[in-house]
């Protein structure tokens, strides 16, 4: 691994060679550029600089989205507006994905994720500051209050700091307005499966005393859309498990195994998999009893959100501006799950006594594979009619900055200041039980008058054979008194800033004016300590039937990461045309221990008044949390249920899997640079915009917590590198080649894996490390032309796309590189799908009061790669080879009129034209949602009004 860095980073040093070729290249077009005509411009600031300018083009790289691209996309958020974007890839905007492919998918907390990179790699700004509540960017402001978003996609530590390893994202909000404006929306989609609402106002008012006020509201829902209202894709879904009611049990050693005698008895009428209730019995499966999950699903969940926004900037005097900005939100989600979920712990805790009155087997046995309510016998109350458990959770945040803009009088410079404060937190609503009810109701003495049992066996069921009625059935007071609903915090977070940035004129050269900005940040970001295995009330009372009673539980311990930060931005104007720009920034994490000092230079060069050459280079990094430094220790644990070894053949089953810290990572670092251009030609082709950018990204020791088997893994791959051997030339079912790899266990110790004398391993512990590493080169192109054609009015038609030419990924520090460039990277979390390029190609008009807009989204295909074990039973001959090609098509038109003396438009629109149907896969989710969604053909409308 380390050689295939040293050989990445020297490939990395090659554009500084382009960076030089294109300033010789300079001068000689510069004596044959024509003079620009001087005029007067505004200077402005925008992301990736703190330093003012009047260019037409930055020199890095600056996507800028305004109001009116969000709104005639049709899209219901922003986060469904980011899914779209060429150089995005992952976003979160369909739920029911079980694989973890960088981040949960809940369908409500779309972020960034440029080029694929993690959406922690990207930071998220809000008006120039940083954001706790970046976990759902529809949430942090009323869309209608946003009036730009600027994305810079080179990477930005050096003016930012830590997280800004891929880009920086940037929502701008309206901070000046005269008026009330609103918005109304409605979609939904063409078999009225789900809907979307928002409402959303904004007003503002500047006063003859030099106050500015700004206002804005916005609320939300989305109606939830089940798997079971797709049953074409319900059908190809990876839904069955193990774990189900009717069971599979055991004896007390583990030596002998039982299939519940009800398994598979009374299916009949109901095989049939995309529908509800298949499978009520199970599917026999050699000890185990398959369950069928797929209606305990959903594609999107439902939404409630509340964003409040207010804005005041009072002008005190010439020389100085304060203002305050403050806003909230509350996003309520529920989600819908299984009954009740797989049991993995404390099973040893539950014997079923050969006297309970429904033990088929003669003899006391204890849960294996199995979970306490599935399709059969009396459910619990708090289950819908489908059969699923719903649960809920409450994100809220709130966010104040106070601060100004002040000129220092007789200078060029000019200064601002903030102070901010943020915090946001979720509170979760669930249905749990207790080990202690549990037990108690498997010896007869459970329910409100402590004298029922509670039968675990598919004989509960009035379609079993076995069924005895007043004798294996479960009362439905029974089965209520096992449920409890809990509500604890699952997380909270404070930020807490103070800003000082100053930016003005330092010399005059012949070939221009030197500018610089210079600041810095004290931050302090806490991450309360309130997970769920701390103030669940069931795990905290060690009573929960999920977790192991005797786990230890750490005491609680808030972690705080405090940051104290300096930087400087110079701005040197080299000849005529030409500037350079460099940056540097220090941060230094005072109460972790880490530091970082990180530069960026880039160079702009405009030989034409409409030709704009840019090249930079930046390196940036991202610090660990506070949290995943704690000590390396057993957190939360379950024992593994089985599989052996890869290093030394020894089972695995009965071994401790352990959540932890590690105090020894180390920040993830990124190389990133960029050469394009921007065109803006005249004459004939006035109306012609057209941007290249070209970017290499090396993105180093990637921090990544493994689940059990990749450990374990990573060891075998530890030892094949330590003693220079192939996969191939190592076979752990061979004695010889798994006593060496004993041997070399006990020899080398790995803090991850503890093992006895024998080598086998006794606890694992997930622990975040500084694992993998990715390596991206590719390219975006944006082209635009607006023009006229006589009497039909004016024309805008644009292309953008991003093409990758190469996107490899180290899985751990033993491992070379794979490619992921063009594959479905089904078998890591490491890669997201990723086509070779995608591309959106738009066409608008505009007449008088009348426009219109038709969009073709394209994405290529990728290779279907799923592992034999990910498809979904007996559905394996219809894996294709590939995920074929997507296209849809988009459609708008707006007619805007006077009513009531209000500016007003109306707006209707098609997204997915044509109804074009995700592909079904047999997998998880039925389809790949990470690139395709199952929603088809939504109709949506708005009315937008001004007074």
């Amino acid at each position: 691994m380390r050689s295939t860095r040293k050989e990445s980073h020297r490939a990395f040093k090659k554009p500084y060679y382009l960076l030089g070729a294109v300033a010789l290249f300079m001068n000689p077009a510069l004596l044959v550029a024509q003079e620009a005509e001087e005029q007067e411009i505004e200077e402005v600031v925008v992301t990736g600089s703190f330093i003012r300018n009047s260019q037409f083009t930055n020199s890095s790289p600056v996507v800028t989205i305004s109001q009116d691209d969000i709104q005639n996309s049709g899209a219901s958020s922003f986060g469904e507006y980011l899914r779209d974007l060429p150089y995005m890839e992952n976003i979160d905007t369909v739920a029911s994905i079980l694989d973890s492919g960088d981040g949960r998918q809940d369908s409500n907390s779309a972020r960034f994720n440029l080029r694929g990179l993690g959406t922690e790699s990207t930071l998220t700004l809000v008006d120039g500051r940083r954001a706790v509540n970046e976990g759902a960017v529809s949430a942090l402001l009323p869309g209608i209050a946003q009036r730009s978003v600027e994305i810079l996609t080179d990477g930005g530590a050096a003016l930012y700091g830590s997280d800004a390893v891929a880009g920086v994202a940037n929502l701008i909000p309206y901070k000046e307005y005269d008026g009330v404006k609103g918005r109304v929306y409605y979609k939904r989609d063409g078999e009225g499966g789900t809907e979307n609402y928002t409402a959303e106002m904004m007003a503002g008012r500047t006063f003859s005393n030099g106050l500015n006020w700004v206002g804005a509201i916005e609320y939300s829902k989305r109606t939830p859309l089940l798997v079971s209202e797709r049953p074409k894709y319900q059908e190809y879904y990876n839904q069955d498990s193990a774990y189900g009611n009717p069971g599979s049990f055991r004896n007390r050693f583990y030596t002998s195994f039982y299939q519940d005698p009800s398994c598979g008895t009374f299916n009949d009428g109901n095989e049939d998999i995309s529908q509800p209730n298949a499978y009520p019995s199970g599917l026999p499966d050699g000890n185990d009893c398959r369950l069928f999950f797929g209606e305990w699903q959903d594609y999107g969940r439902l939404s409630n959100n509340v964003t409040v926004f207010n804005n005041f900037n009072f002008q005190v005097t010439d020389w100085l501006t304060l203002e305050f900005q403050a806003s909230h939100n509350r996003r309520d989600s529920n989600w819908i799950t299984s009954p009740s979920s797989l049991l993995f712990t404390n099973t040893s805790s539950l014997p079923i006594a050969s006297s309970h009155p429904a033990n088929p087997f003669g003899t006391t046995v204890y849960p294996y594979r199995w979970r306490p309510f599935a399709k059969i016998g009396t459910r619990p109350s708090q289950i819908s009619d489908s059969g699923s458990l719903e649960n809920s959770s409450a994100y809220q945040a709130e966010s104040y900055k106070f601060g100004g803009t002040f000129d220092i009088v007789g200078t060029t410079w000019v200064g601002e200041s903030w102070i901010g404060y943020q915090e946001e937190y979720a509170d979760y609503h669930v249905t749990g039980i207790r080990l202690s009810k549990m037990q108690r109701a498997l010896a007869g003495e459970g329910g409100p008058n402590t004298d029922e049992y509670f039968n675990p066996f598919g004989s509960a069921d009035p379609r079993s054979p076995f069924y005895v009625a007043g004798v294996t059935d479960n009362s439905q007071e029974l089965v209520d008194w096992l449920l409890d609903d809990v509500t604890y915090r699952n997380e909270w977070n404070r930020l807490k800033y103070f800003d000082l940035i100053l930016n003005g004129e330092l010399f005059e050269v012949p070939s221009g004016v030197v500018k610089a900005a210079v600041g810095g940040q004290i931050r302090s970001h806490k991450e309360f300590d309130v997970g769920s295995t701390k103030l669940n009330p069931l795990t905290r009372d060690e009573d929960n039937l999920y977790v192991t009673a005797t786990a230890p539980l750490e005491p609680r311990e808030d972690r705080e990461s405090g940051v104290r930060a300096i930087f400087a931005e110079l701005e040197v104007p080299v000849i005529e045309g030409v500037g350079i720009k460099a940056a540097v920034r220090h941060e230094e994490f005072y109460n972790i221990g880490f530091s970082a000092t990180k530069p960026k230079v880039s160079l702009l060069w405009e030989p034409l008044d409409t030709l704009s050459i840019r090249a930079s280079y930046g390196e940036s990094f991202l610090a660990p949390r506070a949290s995943q430094l704690r000590p390396l220790a057993k957190d939360v644990c379950t024992p593994v249920r089985s599989g052996t070894d890869p290093l030394t053949n020894l089972p695995l089953e009965g071994a401790d899997s352990c959540t932890s810290g590690n105090p020894s990572l180390r920040a993830e670092e990124s190389e990133i640079i960029n050469i394009g251009f921007t065109w803006l030609p005249s004459g004939a082709l006035d109306g012609l915009r057209l941007s290249v950018d070209y970017q290499e990204i090396e993105y180093i020791d990637r921090i990544d917590s493994l689940a059990s088997a990749e450990v374990t893994r990573r060891e075998l791959n530890r030892y094949l590198s330590a003693n220079n051997l192939t996969a191939d030339q190592f076979d752990a079912s061979n004695p010889t080649d798994a006593a060496a790899g004993i041997a070399w266990a006990l020899a080398n110790p790995n803090e991850l894996i503890t093992r006895d004398a024998t080598g086998a391993v006794t606890d694992i512990y997930r622990a975040p490390i500084n694992l993998s590493s990715q390596f991206v080169e590719g390219m975006d192109i944006r082209l635009s032309y607006n023009f006229e054609l006589e009497d039909l009015g004016n024309f805008t038609a644009s292309i953008g796309g991003n093409y990758y030419t190469r996107w490899d990924y180290a899985p751990d520090e033993f491992i070379g590189l794979i490619n992921g460039r063009g594959l479905q990277n089904a078998p890591t979390n490491l890669a997201p799908p990723l086509p070779k390029y995608k591309a959106n190609a738009s066409l608008s008009w505009y007449r008088g009061d009348h426009s219109a807009s038709m969009t073709v989204r394209h994405i290529a295909k990728v290779k279907f790669d799923q592992e034999a074990d990910d498809l979904t039973l007996n559905y394996e001959a219809f894996a294709p080879n590939y995920i074929r090609p997507i296209t849809k098509v988009d459609a708008r038109y707006s007619y805007s009129f006077d009513a009531f003396d209000t500016e007003s438009r109306l707006t209707v629109g098609i997204q997915n034209l044509f109804d074009r149907d995700a592909q079904r896969l047999p997998q998880y989710g039925g389809l790949e949602t990470r690139i395709d969604d199952p929603f088809g053909r939504q109709f949506y409308m708005s009315v937008d009004f001004e007074l």
